[in-house]
């Protein structure tokens, strides 16, 4: 039996895959499977999981119909047979010795159940200082769950930042939830971490995490505010039920209402006044069901906040439902000045936003931004050689064993 078992949902990632599966390969502790779930892809992909089967014993390929990345996760649950179970993303790449920091944490903390590690921006250009300071945790030893870790100012959603023990996934039964088309990661941590008797943070950073590719689910949906609002409800809503039911809801409330409005405001604020009603009714009907003010009377302070909004909107009982929101969050906690600092972020990315994209189409690039846009380039290309050698590699130790040319 391996001692970590690396899971890898494979949905249309033919031009990456070939280097993550490298990646996975060359680690420096080879007690370890990699077990690949094809969820139905349309192109290429099964091509290179069936090259890279010939020559490495320790591949599991498991194929089914398109499902979602989180039926594809929880088949490579069902089949993985190691005891530490890591989580790699097709078009990302684990650190050479990603595997064996892992199996040092967790020897050293006899008990543990989640090791969460750090990771950088790939490639490098695609970096910026807000993202970089967030893929890196706080190192210590938790024993009793501390809901920062996964909603602080510094905590990601990334599936990718913990390895978990599988004994601990299957004593308590954690999965992912396939209802949801995103977000499927950052429920199955606020499934599990609250859960964990023991939590270890190391700052290695043992992760290549891809920023940004055109054509994935995540870009897509990046694109689309509305929907992504949306969804942004149906994650919430999800972890929201499943902490009250389980009783971590009112210990945390400061901390959970505080995430809610980060999650939730900047992308709201960035919609065109008439388009937001929808995402605060949202909004509004959470904090309802879930955090109950006291009254409903509209205090100077609620009127005070709202002028720091600087696009509030103006159509069908807009006002009185941004009203309403700063209500039930003030009246509950009366955290009106980490609300405000919310707000101001957001109300002045969205204006900040536009006019950079206007000075972008108008006005010629500095020679600083210039200089990124080559640097960019040249990662660019250096990603692409990369990537096509990780498959002439993989062909050519086919061809090697079978002593035929590989397609």
């Amino acid at each position: 039996m391996p001692r970590v078992s690396v899971i890898v949902p494979v949905y249309n990632t033919e031009e990456y895959l070939a280097l993550t599966l490298a990646s996975a390969r060359r680690q420096t502790c080879d007690d370890l499977e990699i077990v690949c779930v094809d969820d139905g892809s349309t192109d290429r992909s099964a091509d290179i999981l069936s090259l890279t089967a010939q020559v490495e014993p320790r591949l599991k390929v498991i194929r089914q119909a398109n499902a979602g990345s989180a039926a594809a996760r929880n088949a490579g649950l069902r089949a993985a047979t190691g005891d530490i179970v890591m989580f790699l993303d097709a078009d990302d790449q684990l650190e050479r010795t990603a595997v064996a920091t892992v199996v040092a944490a967790f020897d050293a903390h006899p008990g543990a159940d989640i090791v969460t590690f750090g990771g950088s921006a790939y490639p490098e250009t695609a970096a910026y200082p807000w993202l970089e300071a967030r893929l890196v945790p706080e190192p210590g030893v938790t024993e009793t769950f501390d809901a920062e870790l996964l909603f602080g100012d510094r905590a990601r959603p990334h599936l990718w930042y913990s390895a978990f023990a599988a004994d601990f996934l299957r004593r308590e039964h954690v999965t992912f939830d396939e209802r949801l088309v995103l977000g499927e990661d950052y429920v199955f941590n606020a499934t599990a971490f609250p859960l964990s008797r023991r939590t270890v943070a190391i700052a290695d950073r043992l992760y290549l995490y891809r920023v940004a590719r055109r054509e994935s689910l995540m870009a897509e949906r990046f694109t689309d505010t509305a929907n992504r609002l949306e969804e942004h409800l149906a994650i919430a809503e999800t972890i929201l039920t499943l902490w009250r039911e389980r009783g971590w809801l009112e210990p945390n409330t400061a901390v959970l209402l505080r995430w809610l409005f980060v999650f939730f405001l900047s992308d709201t604020l960035s919609q065109p006044a008439e388009e937001r009603g929808p995402a605060l009714a949202g909004l509004a009907r959470l904090l309802r069901e879930f955090f109950p003010g006291p009254g409903d009377a509209v205090g100077p302070a609620d009127l005070q906040l709202l002028k720091v909004l600087k696009h509030e909107p103006r159509h069908d009982g807009g006002r009185r439902l941004m009203l309403e929101v700063t209500r039930y969050y003030m009246a509950r906690h009366g955290l009106a000045s980490g609300l405000a600092r919310s707000v101001r972020g957001a109300a002045a990315s969205a204006p900040a936003r536009r006019l950079r994209d206007l000075a972008r189409r108008v006005l010629p690039p500095p020679a600083a931004t210039l200089g990124h846009h080559l640097a960019s380039l040249g990662d660019q290309v250096d990603d692409t050689a990369r990537r096509a050698a990780a498959l002439d590699l993989l062909r050519a130790e086919v061809a090697a064993k079978t002593g035929e040319r590989a397609a």
